[in-house]
């Protein structure tokens, strides 16, 4: 099984998120997601999100608090993706593996990017958690192509 972890960058300041586009010579080449990838060695899943965060936009900040916010384990992976409320948008200094991020206010995910590029926001589910950032619909994207919403508890 692949093991791979991400960060979900939270900008408390404008309630946005931050999303990479991967870059022609990456797998899903156009597709935008969180940084983040495989676990290396021994690391453990937190480890491997820190170290791909500062591989692929430069941050690096041993004292950011990382929580759990989803783990998808299916189809012969494994992927962990931790939350960081940041108090503002950071600059981003991009590796080959992506063109381009933007700072995406949470409420425009949906109408911003486009049915496909919704789809692969991620390697693993994009599972809106209204427990971690506040009570909105729960908003459920698998890569197959479906797309489920739910209220709240």
């Amino acid at each position: 099984m692949i093991r791979a972890a991400g960060i979900l960058f939270l900008a408390e300041d404008g309630d946005r998120v931050l999303l990479l586009r991967r870059s022609p010579s990456s797998s899903q080449p156009g597709t935008w997601c969180f940084p983040g990838g495989c676990v290396e060695g021994d690391e453990s899943a937190e480890q491997a999100a820190r170290r791909e965060a500062l591989e692929e936009i430069g941050w690096s900040d041993p004292d950011a608090e990382l929580s759990l916010w989803t783990r998808v384990a299916r189809d012969g992976a494994d992927f962990t993706t931790y939350l960081c409320r940041v108090p503002a948008p950071f600059d981003v200094r991009l590796n080959e593996e992506h063109t381009e991020h933007a700072w995406v206010p949470r409420v425009e995910i949906g109408e911003r990017f486009t049915r496909v590029d919704a789809i692969k926001l991620t390697d693993s589910d994009f599972d809106y958690r209204p427990d971690v950032l506040d009570p909105q619909p729960i908003v459920t994207i698998y890569q197959n192509g479906e797309i489920r919403v739910r209220a709240p508890k």
